[in-house]
C-alpha cells in the first residue's frame, strides 16, 4: 500500500542528545530531562492525527521566538531577527 493523505497517525517519541543540541518536533515537548550521563532526553507527543510524510524533527543550536499564540519561529540564534521579521504578521 502506498503512502497517502487518508492514512492518518498520532505517535510519541523520545529522543537522546547531548547537552548542547536542542531538539523540536511536529509534536507537542512532553518533557526534558537531564540524564546521568549529561545528555538531555527529550519527549513529544502528537495527539492530532497526521500523515506520516508530516513527521517533523530537527536536531542543533536551535532558538524558538513566538509570534502569537499559535505560531512561532525556530531556527538557528543567528537567524532569529531576520527570521521573526519576515514572518512576524502571521
Amino acid at each position: 500500500m502506498q503512502d497517502t493523505p487518508a492514512i492518518k497517525i498520532t505517535y510519541d517519541a523520545t529522543v537522546r542528545t547531548r547537552k548542547e543540541l536542542v531538539v523540536k518536533m511536529s509534536a507537542n515537548e512532553t518533557s526534558v530531562e537531564a540524564l546521568y550521563d549529561g545528555r538531555l532526553e527529550y519527549k513529544f507527543n502528537c495527539t492530532i492525527p497526521i500523515p506520516n510524510y508530516l513527521i517533523a524533527i530537527a536536531v542543533g543550536d536551535l532558538e524558538y521566538r513566538s509570534l502569537g499564540r499559535n505560531v512561532g519561529v525556530i531556527t538557528e540564534p543567528a537567524n532569529m531577527d531576520k527570521a521573526f521579521n519576515e514572518l512576524e504578521n502571521l
